[in-house]
């Protein structure tokens, strides 16, 4: 896709991991006039693929995207900073779904650290990376999501997804707005637990979210 789109979209390598051996990539999509940059992660957990393949798949869907179509406006007035691989040496083992021992260790990275609780002390060199990427881009940011899985066990991925952002009233708000949208839509019936809500941020900012949310406001 850079290939495809020379003037859209550019890769800067961002340092290597925290085992020496592999690449860590950023990318930005940058349309000719934006209004807004969103910054964008996924693979923190390796062994939740879906969350590195959708992000992938979004921004192949905003890269194509024609007038008139869905995602048009975010091809033509949003600004996308990406790190679509975060642990790129969990990524990189064998994925073989009957080798469940295996599959829980390459959640993590090459150290045993579990990146993402690690961007409050920021340890490790992946989570080193990320956050001075995203320095160079936090004055203009609007919006962050990192990428995981969920499970139709557990709450509605789309709540799931939000229940450890880092303050109640922004979860709330940002909760309930997804909930209604998606009763709309004819795609949701079950009702958001508030009570699961945490109270106050994570002071700690263990997660990328509540790091950046914490430091930067975003």
């Amino acid at each position: 896709y850079r290939a495809k789109y020379p003037e859209y979209i550019t890769r800067t390598h961002i340092g290597k991991d925290q085992s020496g051996e592999f690449d860590m990539y950023g990318y930005v999509y940058t349309p000719e006039n934006y209004k807004a940059t969103f910054f964008l992660t996924g693979g923190v957990h390796a062994n939740e693929e879906s969350a590195y393949y959708s992000l992938a798949k979004l921004m192949q869907l905003v890269s194509d995207a024609e007038e008139g179509s869905y995602f048009y406006p975010l091809r033509k007035h949003v600004r996308f900073v990406v790190v679509p691989v975060v642990n790129v040496w969990g990524v990189s083992q064998d994925h073989d779904r009957a080798k469940v021992e295996e599959r829980k260790r390459i959640r993590r990275n090459s150290e045993n650290v579990d990146l993402n609780r690690d961007f409050g002390d920021a340890t490790q060199q992946e989570t080193k990376n990320v956050l001075a990427f995203f320095r160079q881009y936090a004055d203009s940011v609007d919006f962050a999501m990192d990428f995981h899985n969920s499970n139709a066990e557990s709450y509605p991925m789309w709540y799931n997804f939000i229940n450890y952002a880092v303050n109640s009233q922004v979860n709330y708000k940002v909760t309930n707005h997804m909930y209604h949208r998606l009763m709309e839509l004819g795609v949701c019936e079950k009702v958001p637990n508030m009570g699961k809500l945490p109270g106050k941020y994570f002071k700690s900012s263990m997660y990328l979210e509540g790091r950046i949310w914490n430091e930067f406001g975003v």
